[in-house]
């Protein structure tokens, strides 16, 4: 990654954080001054947080109120998107899920990337994709869908049936992931780079792989962060991770999620904490 190098060990981890004075024990540690300072001399230092997410060990007690209390928040969000009626809203509500997470104590962090969506051939639907680089979509090269990623959830997705398909699509796809299985697969370059944007880089003399475009360090970064393919039964979701991202404010300052006139604080303190108390009393 070009003089960065990510630290996938959690001991290592431990002491990079100490050394640099992070306090490291509660999530979204990421906002603290010291590591913003870090970020602004090398942007991709929010890597560390997530090989951080990835490599804690957790306890049989922490996971067992992860199994069950994340899947629980997503669906509540998702049902709000549904209810709303608001499609693309990956970056908003993979925020709002991220900051919602962290406050009931659960690490996580969010995803950006390319999505590849393709149907049982018997169904005549041609191959859904989410360019990371698209002429159209994306010409500038950013992520073109926005996930999170929760221990032991590897995809968090609540919404990849909320998007603007033109066909029969979501008929097939499912409601939203959260799923803690997922088999790493190969990447393609059909997966993050469009068929134009792929002849405009021949064009301007990019020849070979051209994946290595896409991002500084690609390499060092997939073999890291990992794509994963999911099968369901008439359709395939194959997620590739490009980058780590990371909510720019608290939730109680993301206004850019207004579902059925509620925000995600409210909706947070109104429906899921709520929600919330009552599954945990049964």
């Amino acid at each position: 990654m070009s003089a960065f190098t990510l630290i996938n060990s959690l001991e290592k981890l431990e002491l990079e954080f100490k050394s640099n004075g992070i306090d490291y024990t509660s999530p979204g540690f990421y906002d603290s001054e010291v590591f913003l300072q870090k970020e602004q001399e090398n942007r991709d230092y929010l890597c560390h947080y997530a090989s951080y997410v990835n490599n804690v060990a957790y306890t049989q007690e922490y996971l067992r109120k992860a199994e069950r209390e994340i899947p629980f928040i997503a669906e509540l969000l998702f049902r709000e998107l549904v209810k709303d009626g608001r499609l693309g809203a990956c970056i908003d509500a993979s925020s709002v899920l991220s900051r919602i997470l962290e406050l009931e104590g659960f690490w996580n962090y969010t995803v950006k990337g390319s999505l590849t969506i393709k149907f049982d051939p018997n169904l005549g639907i041609t191959t859904k994709h989410f360019w990371a680089a698209d002429l159209v979509e994306n010409p500038d090269i950013k992520a073109a869908h926005v996930w999170v990623v929760a221990p032991p959830f590897k995809v968090v997705d609540i919404t990849v049936s909320r998007q603007p398909y033109q066909y029969k699509e979501q008929d097939y796809i499912p409601n939203y992931v959260c799923t803690t299985a997922g088999a790493e697969c190969e990447i393609n370059e059909i997966d993050l780079i469009s068929p134009d944007y792929s002849r405009l880089l021949t064009r301007q003399g990019v020849l070979g792989n051209k994946l290595r475009h896409i991002k500084r360090g690609f390499d060092e970064f997939t073999s890291n962060f990992k794509p994963l393919l999911i099968e369901f039964s008439s359709v395939s979701l194959k997620y590739v991770q490009i980058g780590i991202s990371a909510p720019d404010l608290p939730l109680e300052q993301i206004t850019a999620l207004n579902l059925s006139g509620k925000l995600g604080v409210e909706f947070y303190k109104d429906v899921i904490r709520p929600e919330l108390f009552k599954l945990r009393a049964q």
